[in-house]
């Protein structure tokens, strides 16, 4: 990147002036991909995703994730698949589990939960697994916008925002036709497909949907002032009470 980009700095640091969060995520990856090309952009997820194994475990081989015990596995990835775990018998969590995240953290924390997990990437328009592709006892992962490795990775608003209508159809097919419940954590809702399709579902009064979404903060005033927008969008279900917050 220091050689490729480094004439366009001045212009990554005003780019980056008075942003924050994902503003800031999505400009700074949109300068790197358009000054060092999407290589270097997913060189960086790499290198950012490598940071999770644990100290002197050495370079990984080409095409694996390793050890379940070289990564460092976050607790509350580990409780999502102990709860995975724990309702499998009962079939109370169906899944898929549906990530923007681009580590492999959660199919990792399932094995180890001596669970079996499989995992679909996209990168681009595509559908969710079908029945004929579902296995029974396997927990899926599908990877919304790339995975850490043998992948593109998508960030900037115009890769998050690109209409994807086949994914839409499959998203609102898993939340309404099979009737699950949706929850929602640890998601922001950012302007991608994922948000997009749930919008275009809150605003439909038919639609039978049942979301229940976490949000990290407790305070009602501190989720209004964080998630406005978010909120504005489908206010429409939680009069319906179709949207727990």
């Amino acid at each position: 990147v220091n050689d490729r980009g480094s004439f366009a700095l001045e212009q990554y640091d005003s780019g980056l002036h008075g942003k924050s969060g994902a503003d800031a995520y999505q400009t700074a990856m949109k300068w790197l991909g358009v000054n060092a090309g999407q290589d270097a952009v997913n060189e960086v997820i790499a290198k950012a995703v490598l940071q999770a194994r644990k100290p002197g475990k050495g370079e990984l081989p080409p095409g694996v994730d390793g050890e379940l015990d070289d990564w460092n596995i976050p607790s509350g990835t580990s409780g999502l698949a102990e709860l995975i775990m724990r309702g499998g018998e009962k079939r109370r969590f169906l899944g898929p589990i549906l990530t923007t995240n681009f580590d492999p953290l959660i199919s990792l924390a399932v094995r180890k939960s001596t669970g079996r997990a499989g995992r679909r990437v996209l990168t681009a328009d595509g559908t969710l697994a079908g029945a004929a592709e579902d296995e029974s006892g396997i927990c899926n992962v599908v990877h919304l916008h790339g995975f850490w490795r043998d992948s593109e990775t998508l960030h900037t608003q115009a890769q998050l925002t690109n209409p994807r209508p086949k994914l839409e159809a499959s998203l609102q097919r898993l939340l309404v036709a099979q009737q699950r419940t949706l929850i929602v954590a640890a998601y922001g809702g950012w302007d991608d497909v994922f948000t997009q399709a749930l919008v275009k579902l809150m605003n439909d009064e038919l639609a039978k949907l049942d979301v229940i979404w976490c949000f990290y903060e407790s305070d009602p005033v501190k989720v209004e002032e964080r998630y406005g927008k978010l909120l504005k969008e489908v206010a429409p279900a939680i009069v319906l009470n179709r949207f727990r917050a």
